[in-house]
């Protein structure tokens, strides 16, 4: 039986994707500790596959919280390294290991891995996940920034919802209700960004996910590339949490 009082975190830090990412991450570490939970951080370094299966064994948290690049079968940490995954013959796996996070909360902060290794997480007993369908895209010149702080408020609202004890469900509808805060603030701006990073807000809200508890998943999303996409847009830039 998970301990209902622990939390794990992976928090990978290695490319400009997961700086934005590991300072986000490292606000819901401070909260967790704040609230009294048992906590576990591997991050940078640590965040790899042998720390990552020894902490929850150890450890035994009820809820797991993943920053990191993803594709649709695969998650990952430092490194890219693989920690999670379902088969896939492009990603070099013929086996699964979702049961590592049987019985536990996962919260991915990964591009794709809500259209395949999300469901077959979710499809364990008394296993959840939400996450992301499509690549998470977020707006910043540095981490911190007006233009990044709509997207990491989002997230981790989503989180923090989690860590305060509430259900998938109402961890969803936080942060729906963050993404649409938020797509209202940029939408009264007249910042010459707003446009773009409204369009992104909308993106992330839409590819939100939750299983179990949507009857009918989105379709499977064509990937052009399974790379990095950094996009321009002429005042600042939009990066995709994309497996590299």
């Amino acid at each position: 039986m998970p301990n209902t009082n622990a939390v794990l975190f992976i928090n990978p830090r290695f490319d400009l994707v997961t700086e934005f990412g590991y300072l986000w991450t490292r606000e819901l570490i401070d909260e967790a500790l704040n609230l009294g939970l048992d906590t576990t951080a591997l991050e940078e370094n640590d965040a790899r596959l042998t720390q990552f299966q020894s902490n929850l064994a150890a450890k035994d948290p009820i809820l797991f919280i993943g920053l990191g690049h993803g594709v649709q079968e695969v998650f990952t940490g430092q490194d890219q390294e693989h920690l999670l995954w379902t088969p896939s013959a492009e990603w070099g796996h013929a086996d699964s290991n979702v049961n590592l996070v049987a019985g536990r909360v996962s919260y991915l902060l990964s591009c794709l891995t809500g259209q395949v290794l999300g469901p077959a997480i979710a499809a364990q007993p008394d296993t959840y996940y939400i996450g992301y369908t499509e690549d998470f895209i977020f707006a910043g010149w540095d981490p911190g920034d007006k233009y990044s702080q709509a997207f990491g408020e989002c997230t981790n609202a989503i989180a923090r919802t989690l860590l305060r004890g509430g259900t998938l469900q109402d961890a969803y509808n936080e942060g729906i209700r963050m993404f649409d805060l938020w797509i209202d603030i940029w939408q009264q701006s007249s910042d010459p960004s707003a446009p773009f990073i409204v369009s992104a807000l909308l993106h992330n809200r839409e590819a939100l996910i939750i299983y179990p508890g949507m009857a009918v998943p989105p379709p499977r999303v064509p990937v052009e590339s399974p790379f990095m996409r950094i996009v321009t847009s002429g005042y600042g830039i939009a990066i995709a949490l994309a497996f590299i």
